[in-house]
This record gives C-alpha cells, sequence and structure tokens, in this order.
C-alpha cells in the first residue's frame, strides 16, 4: 500500500468534502449540535489520515494515539492558555474552540478507522496528491480559525474592577442565567481555584453584545456566593470597535449597562 492511498481513497474525500461543507456552509445556515459534532467526526479522519500520509503507516499506531490525546487536550481547560497565547503572538491568524466534553465521544471514529484499509480511486491520479494535500491542510487550519470578528479588527480592552452584589441569586443561577442568555463561559484556568466556600471563581466571558451599544470580545468577571446573595467582580472587557469615547465615558456606561444586564441590585 501506497502512502498515496491515505489521501486518495473514498473514505478521506468524502471525509474531507463534508468538513469543508460543516465548517463553511452548514455551521452558517444552521448551526447546531449535530452539525458541530459533525465536523468533529470528520476533522478526525481528515486529521490522521493527513498526517499518516505524511509520516507514513509505520507511524500509524502512535499518530492515532496522539491525536486521541490532542483531541482530549484541546477540547478541555488546559488549552485555554495556548490559545491565549497563540491569538496575542499570531492575532492575524487566531483560533479558538468550545469547551465540550461530549465532544470526546467522536473519538470513537478512530476505531473503524485505524483498521480501514484505504484503496486509490481508480480515477485518482498520482498528481492529485499535492492539491488533496493543500485541501486538507486548508480544511485543517480552517476548522479552528475563530470565528469572532473582534481579533481580526480593532479591540480596546478596559480595566474595570468594579463589583456588585446580585440579590437572592445562588451561584448555579448565576450559571444558568449565562447559559439561558446563549453566553459562552470557561473557567479561567490561569486565576487561582477556590478553596474553600464563599471563594472567587473566575470565569471569561466571549463574544456577546449588551444593549446593542458594545460588542463584546472577552470579559474576565469573578463571581462567589455568600449569605444567599452573588458578588460578581467585572474586572475587564475587551471591545471590538470601540466607540470613540474617553475611557472614563466608556466604563461608566458599560457598567450601567451592566446593572440591567445582569439584573444587579445594591
Amino acid at each position: 500500500m501506497k502512502n498515496s492511498d491515505y489521501l486518495l481513497n473514498r473514505v478521506f474525500l468524502l471525509a474531507l468534502f463534508f468538513l469543508l461543507l460543516n465548517d463553511f456552509f452548514l455551521k452558517a445556515v444552521s448551526p447546531s449540535f449535530l452539525s458541530g459534532k459533525l465536523s468533529d467526526l470528520w476533522g478526525i479522519i481528515v486529521f490522521v489520515f493527513f498526517f499518516t500520509f505524511l509520516f507514513g503507516n509505520r507511524l500509524k499506531t502512535v499518530i492515532f494515539l496522539s491525536t486521541a490525546l490532542l483531541f482530549c487536550w484541546w477540547k478541555s481547560a488546559l488549552s485555554t492558555g495556548f490559545i491565549d497565547s497563540w491569538n496575542q503572538l499570531f492575532g492575524f491568524y487566531p483560533i479558538q474552540r468550545t469547551i465540550d466534553y461530549t465532544d470526546l465521544f467522536c473519538l470513537v471514529i478512530l476505531v473503524p478507522a485505524y483498521f480501514y484499509k484505504p484503496v486509490k480511486i481508480g480515477c485518482m491520479h498520482q498528481q492529485m496528491v499535492v492539491p488533496v494535500l493543500l485541501l486538507g491542510a486548508f480544511a485543517i487550519a480552517a476548522t479552528s480559525k475563530a470565528k469572532n470578528p473582534g481579533v481580526y479588527s480593532n479591540t480596546r480592552t478596559y480595566n474595570l474592577q468594579e463589583s456588585f452584589k446580585i440579590k437572592e441569586v445562588s451561584f448555579m443561577e448565576f450559571l444558568e442565567y449565562l447559559s439561558l442568555s446563549n453566553l459562552k463561559a470557561e473557567k479561567n484556568t490561569n486565576a487561582a481555584p477556590p478553596e474553600k466556600p464563599g471563594d472567587y471563581h473566575y470565569y471569561t466571558l466571549y463574544n456577546f453584545e449588551i444593549a446593542d451599544s458594545f460588542i463584546i470580545e472577552t470579559m474576565h468577571i469573578a463571581v462567589r456566593e455568600k449569605n444567599g446573595n452573588l458578588k460578581l467582580l467585572i474586572q475587564d472587557v475587551t471591545l471590538f470597535e470601540p466607540p470613540e469615547q474617553t475611557d472614563k465615558e466608556v466604563k461608566e456606561e458599560l457598567l450601567e449597562l451592566f446593572y440591567d444586564f445582569f439584573a444587579i441590585g445594591e
């Protein structure tokens, strides 16, 4: 079996086609739980066949095991620091992912993919290796590229460090509110974890609009529950296309909006 068989077989070519179709069309037209899972399934197949072609069949087992470990790391909070560092250094090509441990189920596709014996399609000539290889590299890179417009353009970070009380709201109710508001929230692994009840929990919120006034790229918050109330500390906010106002004016307007947005009471 030739290495080129890993690129010029039906399974790889179908996976590559559906990965590109899903990432560039289906996700935009009809984003859903299913489209995300399909992207991971097709992506895993493309990834392992692509690198088995590059490094040879002798390293097939290593490639498949490494892919499983890499996927677990990528889908966990452990990769957040790497992603943040990458986006700071290579802002022209930012990356992102959603932490969702149910995605790990997609790794089952590695079992049939490992035992599959690729056979080159008869009409695929050897000259097709290079264009298929380049298309595969593009699909792998594109599937993790950040869809957030903020990272491509002008952003500005405002340090707020303001704390408020949310009356008669528990920590779990607050997280549920974020979920119901379709806010993407990730635990901030760079902050110290809570050691006892009542300590702060640190989160980063991503990509949302508030009151049609500001598009927020990232927002760092800390929350803690005490005596049946919640204390919310808004640390900083990074805005996409910040308004032509002074920092003081923007901060004051943001804080007023957050009162209503989080139903905060003094």
